[in-house]
């Protein structure tokens, strides 16, 4: 089931998802946020936190789509080194996650990010200057955003202040900040896409908590258009 929630200006919607099939709706015009709202199996979620309680690093590598499964292997290897046959159902979950994003893009090469390190993400509210992002947080506090209408355009940006301040003043209400929760998956337009204006207001969530993050970006200039 695929539904829309539309913002007070049309743009900047969230397409709620509980499949991933229809991933392509993040190319729609009005689209920010496509978010596959999933549960990870408990294999996956068992292997995700053994890797979030074990490891505080970060490792990215180019994975070409044919052979995702390996690439996405040799990555885990370079977190974690000697553990493969303990997270088959991981590796495998990430390596879909590479193709859900590549299929959408119309790309053959990704890259994929994986950290352990709480402390190797953004607290800045911000737009990514990216065409199209996924990221799922397998393990600890999801990726903060913002709905259209609840953020300050205008403020974006440090403009010399902490990110504290600035976050303060791009998010006057803080209880507007919503999270992906764990397991869940976000596709989110960033200020490449063609014609885009309203690319997702987003941070990493803040702590110091056991987290799990993967991110998928592409890596084929793609030939992305806007669906009319």
């Amino acid at each position: 089931m695929i539904t829309a929630t539309a913002t007070r200006t049309g743009l900047g919607q969230v397409v709620r998802a509980t499949v991933p099939s229809d991933a392509d709706a993040i190319l729609d015009p009005a689209a920010a946020l496509w978010r596959w709202e999933r549960h990870l199996p408990d294999a996956t979620a068992r292997q995700a936190a053994t890797l979030a309680r074990t490891t505080r690093h970060a490792v990215r590598g180019e994975v070409p789509v044919a052979d995702r499964v390996p690439a996405i292997e040799a990555l885990l290897d370079e977190l974690a080194p000697g553990r493969a046959a303990d997270r088959r159902a991981l590796t495998h979950d990430i390596a879909a996650l590479a193709f859900l994003l590549a299929r959408v893009g119309g790309a053959t090469r990704v890259a994929v990010r994986i950290e352990t390190d709480p402390s190797a993400g953004c607290p800045l509210l911000h737009v990514d200057s990216v065409a199209l992002r996924l990221l799922c947080t397998y393990v600890g506090p999801g990726t903060a955003w913002l709905a259209e209408a609840d953020a300050v355009r205008e403020e974006l940006g440090l403009r010399g202040r902490t990110p504290e301040q600035a976050n303060a003043a791009i998010a006057p209400d803080a209880s507007a900040i919503r999270h992906l929760a764990p397991g869940e998956v976000g596709i989110l337009k960033g200020s490449s896409f063609p014609g885009c204006r309203h690319g997702l207001v987003h941070r990493s969530p803040v702590g110091d908590d056991d987290r799990l993050l993967v991110a998928v970006d592409l890596l084929d200039p793609p030939a992305l258009q806007l669906r009319r």
